[in-house]
């Protein structure tokens, strides 16, 4: 295989390839391995929108908390994939002691911040709660969303008490609060 780096054409041995510099290279490339890009990777043009330069998957644990005070005792389990600046994250939280939170429910402990991207709102991105179980009170949904000014995503919901907006959710979580997420968001780090 070969290609040219400039004018001058170089040939790719089966055994190794070091090039220095810019190479364009003619057809098509199989790797049979990692291919490692410490400035990233241009992808559809040259532009700086077409950089990607990063990519992350991990693990992280969910807290959960009042936003004016207190936290829940919870189990909790998350992972996360970062490509670029776009966080999605998933987890599962089972809320077992409510433990004096007050204010509307937070997920906490997010592995990345919030970047603040829309200027005419701070909500920045919103998610879905796609199983709840275990909420004292009936809750006919339950929703989730980021906001730059916060540390965590919030928890909304309805219940019938409420049909016709949106709610705290800690009077609902008892103890015994259980439920999933996942929600994808931009951050600036």
């Amino acid at each position: 295989m070969g290609g040219y780096l400039g004018t001058t054409p170089v040939v790719l041995s089966t055994t190794l390839a070091d090039v220095n510099g810019p190479a364009d290279i003619s057809g098509d490339l199989t790797v049979d391995g990692s291919i490692t890009a410490s400035g990233g990777v241009y992808l559809g043009g040259t532009g700086s929108d077409n950089l990607l330069d990063d990519y992350e998957e991990g693990t992280w644990t969910p807290s959960l908390i009042g936003s004016t005070s207190g936290a829940f005792t919870v189990i909790s389990e998350g992972n996360y994939t970062k490509v670029g600046r776009l966080v999605t994250v998933n987890g599962s939280v089972n809320a077992t002691a409510v433990g004096g939170a007050t204010g509307f429910t937070v997920i906490s402990n997010i592995p990345f911040s919030i970047a603040s991207t829309f200027i005419y709102t701070s909500l920045q991105a919103s998610g879905s709660v796609s199983y709840w179980s275990g909420f004292g009170t009936a809750v006919n949904s339950v929703g989730i969303m980021a906001q730059s000014s916060s540390s965590g995503f919030t928890l909304y919901g309805l219940t019938s008490a409420n049909s016709g907006g949106a709610s705290n959710l800690i009077p609902s979580i008892v103890g015994t609060g259980d439920f999933r997420f996942s929600i994808a968001y931009h951050t600036d780090e």
